[in-house]
């Protein structure tokens, strides 16, 4: 299968959004660069060249291999868990340059030059990480409907904070109170840099609770957002528009604001890139789970009876998640007679076909005359006046042959919230791009 399988759109966009990733990277590092020129040994090929030719040679590692589903996908699932490591390189690299910035002279007040306020930036801790990432966890499975949602339910709660708080930050920045008067607005930088608990709360608790609506909406009432989505898409696209172009006309505090601020979005990438890591790490573990539950409980062969054609699909809900599997009561007739099923857990692998689907559309698991297997629990009736009876309680249906998943089938699961991730990564990265070809 080809690239082709893939649309043109999410083609341009998965080769646009390596294209971003490599143009933010060069620039972020000459902006390193020319903040700690003047106090550090490193050469200039460390600082600004070896990353982003490493980043080059990676994304043609994960393109160039020939594979059974589109090689463009591969990149997609793989690129979040590349932007990870560079995330983690560059604020080694950061760490190594503030330590030799530590001898620069003071700068004057009235001084705004990158040295000023890029020395003044202090990311989040690992511990601050590890809560806000414990939290996310705890509101995902609040927020689930159905069991095992609550790894789909992180993806979409990140995105969608990801994407709000990088369409609202430029405009808080532009609201917040200053003057014109360069030494004013240096003295309001350095009282924010001081205290910025109250701009950051501002920044990231109003995005954060639209995003846990919009989740809890998508989970709790699918049908509700399947009416507003569409809408919910345009105006998150005309909000861009908006904000790219007051960045292009942005006063210089704003700009100072938002890219001194900067690391709040770059918080919210690494937090959706952990939820797109752990919904992988996720569907490979309860895949392995449920074989080992097939090889170890009792098993019965069979096939699938119904009277309403297909039994279980593979629906598409969002870009903003993985294809969910939807089943409804069916039987299956084995060796010791007709087998009711409802409510069992589902294993099957993702079809290839799912590339080509639009939301709402589903992909056939299983429909009457499949062969399966069934992992069932038999407990014994008690009471009955005449004999004991066996009850039996499926709890795995499988096709015949299935295996635990590969990377294929987690691909086929994370491809499309992978997609949706570059998307809104391209997007909040064009606020700051606006400012610094400005």
């Amino acid at each position: 299968m080809s690239s082709r399988a893939l649309s043109d759109g999410v083609r341009w966009l998965i080769a646009g959004a390596c294209i971003v990733t490599f143009f933010a990277t060069t620039q972020g590092l000459r902006s390193m660069w020319e903040v700690a020129e003047p106090a550090t040994h490193m050469s200039r090929f460390i600082v600004c060249d070896a990353l982003p030719l490493a980043l080059v040679l990676i994304v043609l590692a994960a393109y160039l291999p020939a594979w059974r589903l589109p090689r463009l996908m591969r990149v997609a699932v793989l690129l979040p868990l590349i932007h990870l490591g560079m995330l983690l390189v560059v604020a080694q690299l950061w760490s190594l340059l503030r330590a030799d910035m530590t001898t620069l002279p003071p700068a004057s007040e009235t001084d705004l030059s990158p040295q000023v306020y890029q020395a003044a930036i202090a990311a989040p801790s690992f511990q601050l990480l590890g809560l806000a990432f414990a939290a996310i966890i705890v509101i995902a499975i609040a927020i689930k409907r159905r069991h095992g949602e609550w790894a789909h339910a992180m993806v979409m709660l990140t995105l969608a904070t990801l994407l709000l708080i990088g369409l609202w930050l430029p405009l808080v920045s532009l609201m917040w109170n200053g003057s014109s008067d360069s030494l004013t607005m240096w003295r309001q930088l350095q009282a924010v840099a001081a205290d910025p608990s109250r701009f950051i709360a501002v920044v990231v608790v109003p995005p954060a609770l639209v995003a846990i609506a919009i989740t809890a909406v998508a989970f709790r009432a699918p049908s509700l957002f399947a009416r507003v989505r569409r809408g919910g898409a345009i105006a998150a696209k005309v909000a861009l528009v908006l904000v790219v172009s007051i960045q292009l006309n942005t006063a210089d505090r704003a700009a100072v604001l938002y890219l001194q601020h900067s690391y709040i979005i770059l918080f919210a990438i690494v937090l959706a890139i952990l939820a797109l890591a752990n919904l992988i790490l996720i569907t490979w573990l309860r895949s392995w789970l449920a074989y080992r539950k097939l090889q170890t409980l009792t098993s019965h062969t069979g096939v699938v009876t119904s009277d309403d054609g297909e039994v279980a699909v593979f629906e598409i809900a969002s870009w903003l998640r993985g294809p969910r599997i939807v089943t409804r009561a069916f039987s299956v007739t084995t060796n010791r007679g007709i087998v009711p099923v409802t409510g069992a857990a589902v294993l099957a692998h993702v079809p290839a076909t799912t590339t080509g689907l639009a939301i709402g559309e589903t992909a056939q698991i299983l429909a009457p005359g499949h062969h399966v297997v069934i992992a069932t629990r038999s407990e014994t009736a008690s009471g009955h006046p005449f004999r004991a009876m066996d009850v039996t309680n499926v709890l795995l249906v499988a096709p015949v042959g299935t295996r635990p998943y590969t990377f294929a089938d987690i691909a086929l699961v994370a491809w499309r919230p992978a997609v949706a991730y570059l998307a809104i990564l391209i997007a909040v990265a064009l606020p700051g791009l606006a400012i610094v070809l400005t």
